[in-house]
């Protein structure tokens, strides 16, 4: 990702992903979560890689638990590109 000051990676870490169906739509959530909460584009890209990756922990869009979404934002990692 990148704005007009720097450009990032964002990389989750892996996870067993049962399936894949609505985790960009959870991923966007997330994005949407950080925008409107004021958090910076870095915590807001790691709350939108967060909550799509664990919607791939179980079968059906956005049904993932709080838990996954906070282990799973403390394991991601951004670096500068």
């Amino acid at each position: 990702a990148a704005d007009q000051h720097r450009a990032v990676q964002v990389r989750n870490p892996q996870v067993d992903a049962k399936s894949a169906v609505g985790s960009g739509d959870c991923m966007l959530a997330g994005i949407a979560y950080g925008l409107t909460h004021d958090l910076s584009i870095e915590e807001t890209l790691i709350m939108g890689v967060a909550a799509g990756t664990a919607n791939t922990l179980t079968v059906g869009a956005g049904q993932f638990t709080l838990d996954d979404v906070a282990r799973i934002r403390a394991a991601t990692t951004v670096t500068p590109v």
